[in-house]
This record gives C-alpha cells, structure tokens and sequence, in this order.
C-alpha cells in the first residue's frame, strides 16, 4: 500500500507528455522496492519549464542521466534506481499521492559497517546510565549594603523576571533608561540573560539605582 515517505525504487517506463500549458514533461513510472509499499508503482513528471530548468536537472542526474553528454532525445532511464518523495496533494477537492521529487539511489551500508553499528547498539543497554545530577537551588545575590541615612533594602525576589518586565522595571522603579539598564545588565550577566538565572541580578541592579535615585541632596 502507497503512503508518504521517501522509498527506494527502480524506474519500469518512460515517455513524454505536454501540459494543458504546451510544457514537455518526462513521465516516469516506478515500481517501489522496500516497506509496506514494496511493489506498488506510482508515476511522477519532471517538467522542462523556464523555472524548473534547475530541478530537473538535478532529478535527472538522480537518474543517472548527465545531461552535459548525453542528447535529450536519446535519453533513457528505464531500470534505473533511484529513490522517490511521495507526498499527498488536494487536486480539485481530492487528495492523491504523487512523486514530489526523484532523488539518488542509496547502496544498502557494507555489512562490516552494520556491524559495528549493531555492536554499539549493543553495547549501550549493557552500560549503566550516569547517575543525574541533582540541580542546585540558585542563591539570591545578596542586596546592596544600604547608602547612609536609609533604611536597609528589602531582599531580592528571585521569581522569574522577562527580560522585557525587567527593562519596563527599571524604568518605573529607578528611572534607568534601556542603554543604560543593558549596559549594567551586560557587566554582571556577560554570557547573556537568563530569566530565572539572573532574575536576581536585575532586581538587585534596578533597586541600587532606585536607592541612589532616593539619596538626599
């Protein structure tokens, strides 16, 4: 039976074919030889069209056929092996599988290399998995010692804070523009923010600027 997917195939015919638009096409029909849909055959077109001039090429050649030596006249693909995509499309209301590409045959591994494979595979369910290790609570950075003649600061929450909040944050509270909010951002979280990991940091920088904004005159 027929489904989406890539397959290996081998081409059973051939022949040219126009297009309500007058376009030439290379009709092509495949016989499936792998999966549940070993021996089903399905047709595809490669179109000769000014913008398909690139992609046939290349479905051509997946074919074997160099285009560079060999006249499009005498061009023969029949008993080559490829692979095909076949996809599900809607025309006129109902859906049909169809061959969206042609692509290079693919030779099965040599068996010393599925070997190896197999040895490996094999070898991971005899080793034991690496113990996980637990994840550490991240301490709160301690607050600012207060400025002289203020109260002490309250602690820093270490909730979540978006980077957007954190930018809207430090204009409300400690009236810091964004250039100079990133600019001490940057200096304290130089590998970039992270929401949760320097939640802290930011509400620690934005509540220092908010008590020097506080500072008596």
């Amino acid at each position: 039976m027929l489904s989406e997917g890539i397959f290996q195939a081998v081409v059973i015919g051939q022949t040219w074919t126009r297009s309500q638009s007058q376009s030439i096409g290379l009709q092509i029909t495949v016989k499936i030889t792998e999966g549940l849909s070993d021996g089903e055959e399905i047709t595809g077109c490669i179109w000769f069209t000014d913008n398909s001039m690139r992609m046939a090429r290349a479905q051509l050649k997946s074919l074997g056929v160099d285009v560079d030596t060999v006249p499009l006249k005498s061009v023969s693909v029949k008993d080559a092996k490829c692979r095909v995509k076949i996809k599900n499309e809607e025309y006129k209301g109902q859906s049909q599988l169809k061959i969206g590409f042609f692509l290079p045959f693919e030779e099965t591994p040599p068996e010393a290399e599925l070997d190896a494979i197999e040895k490996a595979l094999r070898g991971v369910a005899s080793k034991p998995k690496p113990a996980k290790a637990s994840a550490k609570p991240v301490a709160a950075k301690p607050t600012p010692p207060a400025a002289s003649g203020l109260p002490p600061a309250p602690p820093v929450s270490t909730e979540p804070l978006p980077f957007d909040e954190a930018i809207g944050k430090a204009w409300v509270d400690a009236g810091m523009g964004k250039e100079e909010f990133l600019k001490l951002l940057k200096e304290k979280c130089p590998d970039g923010y992270s929401p949760t990991k320097d939640a802290a940091t930011a509400r620690a920088i934005i509540a220092e600027a908010a008590q020097e904004n506080t500072l008596p005159l």
